[in-house]
């Protein structure tokens, strides 16, 4: 019995006129016009078939001849396997991007929810810059010796440190921009840096337990979650013994990582609270020496502590003192 094929229409749903298989694939485009590819593109949506002959802006208007019943047999049939393919692919490509979407949504949401992460290189070390300026140029800071917490590494929020706004409340703020180094130390990043001072005995008061260095730059302002990296480099491996330059009106927890990994644990900051003091303000600045407040096993070479705030904050950190393990 002989098959039977519905006649192609062209775009504007008008009959093809016919011709022979010869004729379509001789044929010469009009003046003008681009040549007639072999068949027409078909696109199927949703079960709807729509015939479109590709150039088809270009060949409005002209006559164009049906192809032969094989050719048209040909084109049937591959009409139906592609309503086919887009019918049975339809539910999964939607599926796919609703999953991925998903997918998104819960990153963002996790990401709303956790504290940021240093990030790490494929080698586990930061991809933070050890710090430099038009004054310090020393590069990674010496282990043994004292490693300044204002000296945090180059590289951004996120990236060298986590501060829990972008606003440096020390540098530029409480210390007016006025073109001097200590005033405006970082000032246009985020961790909060200030310097000791001496006059009206502010970092010279008689409530605290040592006498910082005068000028002494440190980080302050500080909030659980907070985090910025040191790059130090390690003369020999070995265990070290940790000392802490401080003030902390109410203790709380910090806690070292080497490298992204854990290095201590949370570790607990004595208070330097003192209820002697008449002057509210200044219980931020009763400095103290934390001896061996923590001992660390580092390897040899370049490495990155991250020093974190866990809990309570409104800690002011001036330097680490590493010290060999005797």
């Amino acid at each position: 019995m002989r098959k039977s094929y519905p006649a192609l229409r062209n775009g504007r749903g008008a009959l093809l006129k016919s011709s022979s298989d010869s004729d379509l694939q001789h044929r010469k485009a009009l003046p003008g016009k681009r040549k007639l590819p072999p068949f027409p593109s078909i696109f199927a949506v949703a079960g709807v078939s729509i015939h479109r002959l590709e150039g088809s802006a270009a060949l409005e208007g002209s006559a164009i001849h049906q192809p032969s019943k094989a050719l048209a047999c040909e084109i049937r049939e591959r009409e139906l396997m592609l309503q086919s393919m887009t019918l049975q692919s339809m539910t999964p490509r939607f599926d796919t991007k609703r999953c991925q979407m998903r997918l998104l949504q819960s990153l963002v949401l996790l990401g709303g929810l956790s504290l940021p992460a240093v990030t790490f290189g494929n080698t586990g070390h930061s991809q933070s810059e050890p710090f430099h300026d038009s004054v310090y140029h020393g590069g990674p800071q010496r282990i043994p010796g004292q490693v300044q917490c204002a000296y945090y590494d180059l590289g951004g929020e996120g990236i060298a440190y986590h501060d829990a706004d972008a606003k440096n409340s020390g540098s530029g703020g409480l210390n007016p921009a006025d073109g001097s180094y200590l005033n405006q130390f970082r000032m246009d990043e985020g961790v909060d840096i200030s310097y000791t001072k001496f006059h009206d005995q502010i970092d010279n008061n008689p409530y605290e337990r040592v006498q910082p260095p005068e000028g002494q730059l440190y980080v302050g302002w500080t909030e659980p979650g907070e985090w910025f990296n040191l790059t130090v480099g390690v003369e020999q491996t070995g265990v070290y013994a940790v000392d802490l330059l401080y003030t902390s009106n109410r203790g709380g927890e910090i806690s070292l990582d080497l490298n992204g990994k854990e290095l201590t644990g949370p570790i607990n900051i004595l208070s330097t609270y003192n209820a002697a003091d008449p002057i509210a303000w200044r219980q931020w600045h009763h400095w103290n020496v934390m001896k061996d407040f923590a001992e660390v096993k580092l390897p040899k070479g370049r490495n990155v502590l991250t020093l974190r705030v866990v809990s309570m904050g409104n800690m002011n950190f001036a330097y680490l003192q590493f010290r060999p393990k005797k």
